[in-house]
């Protein structure tokens, strides 16, 4: 299920991910995100099982997808992806 957020287009907001149903008794080792749509991404931090992103910027009624990239100790890979739909608050 895609998870879909609400953000403001003058909000500067984080997004986490918790990947520890997935990971088990693993650890996440390497974050990237990507991003479809007009936002900006920065401060892509990894605390073990989860990641985070901050987001800022967008333009009003457009959708961005915030796609996050992992690869573990154990060399697992796999992504999720974050819907912000982009309106005034």
């Amino acid at each position: 299920m895609l998870a879909s957020f609400i953000k403001d287009p003058a909000a500067v907001l984080d997004y986490t991910i918790d990947w520890s149903p997935w990971l088990a008794d693993d650890a996440i080792v390497t974050s990237t995100w990507t991003v479809e749509g007009d936002v900006e991404l920065s401060d892509d931090v990894v605390y073990t099982s989860i990641t985070q992103v901050w987001a800022s910027g967008g333009t009003e009624g457009t959708l961005a997808d915030l796609t996050n990239h992992v690869v573990t100790e154990e060399g697992r890979e796999d992504e999720r992806t974050i819907r912000l739909i982009l309106r005034q608050q």
